[in-house]
């Protein structure tokens, strides 16, 4: 997970962060209806540098990054990983190179660590909660 000490860019603003990701207190229910991105199935074609521009951002509206699927896994990781320096850099927007509908479009820089963290959601929590709840449908169908 990046540290949002790292630069400002990179911090996901409080009132979406409250908007995007699903709250605590959520039952198991909820959380696995939660509407989260899908993740890109595309296989990484570009150049992680490729994904920063010095361009300031075209689309911040929450609700259009939100469609927008996520990238695949390798692709965030290296992301996280290099978005620090292209920030530090000059960088201050990301294209979406993995989807062609949207790779004219800049977004704002901290759409990297929300792809991370929904990654991080939809591969290990949600994975986690539907394998739960589908053993215990499967137990209450033996009972």
């Amino acid at each position: 997970m990046l540290s949002p000490t790292i630069h400002p860019l990179l911090e996901i603003p409080a009132q979406i962060r409250r908007q995007v990701f699903p709250d605590a207190s959520l039952s198991i229910l909820d959380f696995l209806k939660f509407p989260l991105p899908v993740i890109s199935g595309v296989a990484p074609q570009h150049k992680t540098s490729q994904y920063f521009s010095n361009q300031t951002p075209t689309v911040e509206d929450i609700t259009i990054i939100q469609k927008i699927p996520i990238p695949p896994a390798k692709t965030v990781a290296d992301l996280v990983v290099a978005c620090k320096v292209a920030v530090l850099s000059g960088a201050k927007s990301t294209k979406c190179q993995h989807a062609p509908s949207v790779s004219r479009q800049n977004l704002p820089m901290w759409v990297i660590p929300y792809w991370a963290e929904v990654l991080e959601l939809r591969t290990t929590s949600r994975k986690a909660w539907l394998q739960a709840a589908e053993e215990s449908m499967e137990e209450g169908e033996r009972g």
